[in-house]
């Protein structure tokens, strides 16, 4: 993993295989996220900051746990909020908003209680390809939750558009 980023930041998100991201800048991977299976939704997130799991829990009220890596206690919670939005608690205090940000197609905000843009993925599908860039705002320097949050979020975004994708599926199913 490459060292911790200065910001402002432009991150490529490059799809390397399956269900695996690795996050580069100037050609250097600063993190990755790659779930343990195809079809599960536990995830192992990491950065030079850090190693981290994910894991969606619940089915109508689904919400993320966050743990460091080894760890059986959650140490943060991502909880949906509709279709468009997911609000982040830190047990450490820290509170984010993640939400479309209205400006381009497939972009979505994270944002401080003082309702800061701290970062801005962007996240595109086109027919097989999925492709997306985190910017790291100026809001986000000196943040040191700001690998683990890059990386949730990022993870967020693959979930939900694998939700997207099978809700296209069944419904050809059912109406074909």
């Amino acid at each position: 993993m490459g060292s911790t980023l200065k910001t402002p930041a432009l991150l490529s998100c490059q799809h390397v295989k399956s269900r695996d991201w690795d996050m580069t800048a100037d050609g250097i991977t600063h993190a990755s996220l790659r779930f343990d299976n195809m079809f599960g939704s536990r995830a192992v997130a990491e950065a030079v900051d850090g190693r981290w799991t994910f894991k969606r829990n619940g089915f109508f009220n689904t919400w993320v746990g966050v743990r460091k890596a080894g760890s059986e206690t959650d140490i943060a919670a991502m909880r949906r909020k509709g279709w468009s939005a997911a609000e982040i608690t830190l047990l450490s205090g820290p509170q984010y908003a993640w939400r479309k940000t209205k400006r381009v197609r497939g972009e979505w905000g994270l944002y401080d209680l003082r309702d800061r843009l701290v970062m801005t993925a962007l996240f595109k599908r086109h027919f097989l390809k999925v492709e997306g860039s985190i910017m790291i705002e100026p809001a986000g320097t000196d943040n040191s939750d700001l690998p683990m949050l890059m990386l949730l979020c990022w993870y967020w975004l693959v979930l939900r558009d694998a939700d997207e994708q099978a809700s296209v599926v069944s419904i050809v199913a059912v109406s074909g």
